[in-house]
């Protein structure tokens, strides 16, 4: 029984990275063009930066993300959690908390309006004994978010400690929000409230 995903990368966008770097170009020489009263260049300058920009954002299609999903893989067993290769066993693992917000192509509300996830906003972090832990990682159905939640489950039954959150940061239990009737349901079918847990 594993979960297992791609990582996040914040610098896995080669094309973006080359756009940053060329409207950082851009911004220098418009402020030395400024400095020089050469305004007839800054005006260029500037030109040639919204063109970069517009082009660009059109050839990507819009994806103009500083981040995109690395091939580094991030593997989840009740006993093992794997993160680009290296491994942390569950018994050696403090404060583990997921974060799940969304899948990708998943419509959620933000503020007064309608979203489409890109699936690349949840995280895991966790203390361990070589410091904390945090990375994101990739959901890419609704059917890749039952595949944690089964491993989510098997952590309750194990009594493994651990926090589970939702996109709007309200825990929950098995990727649902329970009613306090609901939660001593739930406590005492995982064993929980027993001395001892």
């Amino acid at each position: 029984m594993e979960f297992n995903t791609y990582l996040i990368d914040y610098a896995a966008n080669k094309w973006v990275r080359f756009l940053i770097a060329a409207i950082i170009l851009l911004l220098a020489g418009l402020i030395i063009a400024f400095v020089l009263q050469d305004y007839t260049m800054v005006t260029i300058l500037f030109g040639v930066g919204i063109v970069l920009i517009v082009v660009f954002a059109v050839i990507r299609k819009g994806d103009i993300q500083v981040y995109g999903v690395s091939k580094n893989k991030l593997v989840i067993t009740p006993e093992v959690i794997t993160i680009a290769g290296k491994s942390y066993d569950i018994k050696n693992i403090k404060d583990l908390r997921f974060t799940v917000h969304s899948y990708e192509g998943m419509n959620y509300k933000s503020g007064h309006s309608l979203q489409v996830s890109n699936g690349m906003n949840n995280h895991i972090s966790f203390k361990a004994p070589d410091g904390k832990v945090r990375c994101n990682f990739f959901l890419n159905s609704a059917a890749h978010v039952k595949t944690l939640a089964v491993i989510l489950k098997e952590f309750y039954v194990r009594h493994i400690p651990f926090v589970e959150m939702d996109l709007a940061d309200k825990q929950t239990y098995i990727l649902q929000r329970l009613t306090a009737h609901e939660l001593e349901e739930f406590k005492r079918k995982y064993g929980y409230g027993k001395k001892g847990n």
